[in-house]
């Protein structure tokens, strides 16, 4: 009985120690999660190791990202994920700042020998939309640097 007791106790403490400012953490949150979605979909057009590349981002669900990317006459589908530490920004540039990038793994279905995955970082700036990284095929040797800008 005595522990009973005590458990109820021991919950009854931190339930009224709760700090109710994480539900504004969590709105703040979600705020950004829509921030980040208004943000990432669309058109990016730049290169791909020095050569014409583009990747499309249709939909954001959550943290769950897809589309498709051009790289020469090659069309593949992309699926990914926003970083989780990306919770602390929405890509906005504050003050030329690097703290608002929106880290993005976006990785290619692989059953093609070029298929492979980017690692990108997302950012707005000012008037700037733009995203910076790297591609790796998954099959051979093939990576490159990876710039674009939203279109």
């Amino acid at each position: 009985m005595t522990k009973s007791i005590t458990v109820l106790l021991f919950f009854a403490i931190t339930l009224m120690s709760f700090d109710d400012s994480k539900g504004d953490r969590n709105d703040r949150f979600n705020r950004q999660k829509v921030l980040s979605s208004n943000f990432l979909i669309g058109s990016w057009e730049g290169t791909l190791k020095n050569n014409p590349f583009k990747i499309v981002i249709e939909t954001v669900n959550g943290n769950k990202l897809s589309g498709y990317n051009l790289f020469g006459k090659n069309s593949r589908e992309v699926e990914g994920f926003v970083a989780e530490y990306a919770i602390e920004g929405d890509g906005e540039c504050v003050d030329d700042d690097d703290g608002g990038v929106i880290p993005v793994l976006l990785k290619e279905p692989g059953d093609k020998k070029g298929d492979g995955y980017f690692q990108l970082t997302f950012k707005k700036c000012h008037q700037s939309k733009y995203a910076r990284g790297t591609y790796k095929s998954h099959y051979d040797d093939f990576s490159g640097e990876v710039e674009l800008d939203k279109k």
